[in-house]
């Protein structure tokens, strides 16, 4: 026995709203995740400009590493025009000698080339996901380039607030849809 033409139409335009809505829920967690990482590209491009912009001439170079990761509560990293790390927040004074030289890296070879440069990887020196931006450092300093970086596990515990926020309203479209459907059913 067949169910009713009430019921028929009620579960089509169902199943239409909940693909749509399903549909609407990836693209935005598509959007999202590239929103929030271009977002975090930006402020760690502008804190890494702050920091260019008020290198001291000389200076004990891991040191205000250290200074400045605290500050700006990123990783902080100052490269000589050789790419050779002079100072890391994330890295002891003492195992600084040990790091493979940045030159090669995108973001560093973009900066030292005058652009800004980013790149996301995982990091061989403290062994986690992060995001890199790298500006240059105005001449006159020993530092050629100023890079910053943000794990992205922060990263992604904002998109994903920023998922479950689009899975609730589209909940919640979906239960207001549903009186709506009954009706025009």
């Amino acid at each position: 026995m067949r169910p009713p033409l009430t019921v028929r139409l009620f579960a089509a335009h169902a199943l239409v709203v909940v693909v749509a809505l399903a549909a609407m829920c990836v693209v935005a967690a598509n959007e999202q995740r590239h929103w929030v990482i271009e977002q975090t590209r930006d402020t760690l491009e502008h804190s890494a400009r702050s920091i260019a912009a008020r290198l001291p001439r000389a200076a004990d170079w891991d040191a205000l590493a250290d200074s400045l990761g605290s500050e700006f509560a990123r990783r902080v990293t100052l490269i000589d025009r050789s790419g050779r790390v002079l100072g890391d927040s994330d890295v002891p004074r003492l195992a600084l000698a040990e790091v493979e030289n940045h030159a090669s890296r995108p973001e560093v070879r973009a900066a030292l080339g005058g652009a800004t440069g980013s790149a996301t990887r995982l990091s061989r020196t403290v062994g986690q996901e992060l995001l890199y931006v790298a500006v240059p450092a105005p001449r006159g300093t020993a530092i050629a380039v100023v890079r910053l970086a943000e794990p992205l596990g922060m990263v992604r515990a904002l998109n994903g607030s920023l998922v479950r926020l689009s899975v609730v309203a589209a909940v919640a479209a979906l239960l207001l849809s549903v009186p709506w459907l009954l009706w025009l059913t």
